[in-house]
């Protein structure tokens, strides 16, 4: 069963052309929330959500065909940390926060490798980024609060500690 609905799918994929085929990627690649690119191997932005356009405040004939680095990053070469970079260098996916000296955001990134490539030979990538710089605040300001808390307690002359009421394990212990 589950061979003849492949056989059923690629039989009508090869019947759309081209252009159906990447109306149907924007289609899909539209409904997600964060910001998406596909790219080649160059850093060439090859098509972009809706998503994409709203936060880089342009137009998809501004961006289709542009330079990755320059546009989103400001940068004449990809920027150090660049998730592309690395999955070409590694040749598998690669998925990472950063924090992006351009916008001076933390951002989670992923690059994806597929299994097609340009008229030219160039392989392509799925891109998805969005912003975590809240979340990034958000474990800043817990480390402090715990490191405080540490030094607190690691203060008092008593001896003190905390334990879990579920299980009566020690949580933390002043030495």
């Amino acid at each position: 069963m589950q061979n003849n609905i492949m056989e059923i799918t690629q039989h009508k994929m090869k019947k759309h052309s081209d252009k159906d085929f990447l109306s149907t990627i924007q289609d899909i690649i539209n409904i997600l929330p964060s910001n998406v690119m596909i790219v080649d191997e160059d850093h060439n932005i090859l098509l972009v959500n809706d998503t994409m356009l709203t936060a880089a405040g342009k137009s998809k004939e501004e961006i289709i065909g542009c330079y990755c680095p320059k546009l989103i990053h400001g940068f004449d070469e990809p920027f150090p940390g660049c998730p592309l970079e690395e999955a070409l260098e590694k040749g598998q996916n690669v998925e990472k926060d950063l924090f992006d000296p351009f916008y001076k955001r933390w951002v989670s990134s992923a690059v994806y490798h597929t299994n097609y490539k340009t008229e030219d030979g160039k392989k392509i990538f799925f891109h998805i980024a969005y912003d975590i710089t809240d979340r990034k605040k958000s474990e800043e300001i817990i480390k402090q609060q715990n490191e405080f808390l540490e030094n607190i307690i690691e203060s008092l002359t008593q001896p003190f500690y905390i334990i879990d009421a579920n299980d009566y394990t020690i949580k933390m212990a002043n030495s």
